[in-house]
């Protein structure tokens, strides 16, 4: 028997009343605040991703009306770019012959630098379509 059980049973039917009462009381402070403290934590954390998702979705919403804006009715795709850089390296193959026919530099063709500049701003945009695909429908 422990020591609490030896005291309680010698009290009175009156004070032991009030004293269950009085440990029934301490009883559920101490499991209250156990519970807070414990628990404390996960709400810090549930409030910090609760306030970063917020964030985020508010950065995609914002994302996606800037890409629909650029991009009225989904008009612009991959497969432009790719068939602009068949269209444009189709146009820069024949410049090539011409310069050679000539016999001067393909350089020395106006546009052609341009054109060869552009073709790998091109590409590249194209290679960065496929590397990072939107992730939301437009």
């Amino acid at each position: 028997m422990t020591l609490q059980k030896r005291i309680f049973s010698q009290l009175s039917k009156n004070s032991k009343k009030k004293f269950n009462k009085y440990r029934a009381k301490l009883g559920i402070t101490q499991d209250l605040n156990e519970s807070v403290d414990a628990y404390f934590g996960t709400l810090e954390t549930a409030e910090k991703i609760v306030s970063i998702s917020k964030n985020v979705n508010n950065k995609i919403e914002q994302l996606t009306d800037d890409v629909r804006f650029y991009n009225t009715y989904a008009e612009m795709t991959y497969d432009d770019l790719k068939r602009y850089a068949e269209i444009i390296q189709g146009l820069l193959d024949k410049a090539s012959e011409l310069a050679n026919e000539l016999g001067v530099s393909e350089e020395d063709i106006d546009g052609y630098k341009r054109a060869s500049d552009f073709l790998i701003d091109l590409k590249s945009s194209a290679n960065s379509m496929i590397s990072n695909p939107l992730e939301f429908d437009i």
